[in-house]
């Protein structure tokens, strides 16, 4: 039985930028990244290494707006 790993997606419209994804993320190396985002103007959450997730859910539960789900396939960059 083949078990699917779970990976962090951010809804770039929904978040604030905030970090808290960031500084609660007990991975390593550590799966966000807030940047600078061009499109929207403001900083953004960034998924900077999805296989690194240890789908401990903290991050989901650390935003404040709701923008992160962990998703059964792994994001497209």
């Amino acid at each position: 039985m083949k078990v699917s790993h779970k990976y962090p997606r951010v809804d770039r419209e929904l978040c604030i930028g905030c970090g808290n994804c960031q500084s609660c993320c007990p991975a390593e190396p550590n799966v966000f990244e807030v940047r600078f985002d061009r499109e929207s103007g403001e900083d953004k959450s960034c998924v900077v290494a999805p296989e690194a997730c240890i789908e401990c859910e903290l991050c989901e539960r650390e935003c404040p707006v709701q923008a992160i789900t962990l998703i059964a396939n792994p994001p497209s960059f």
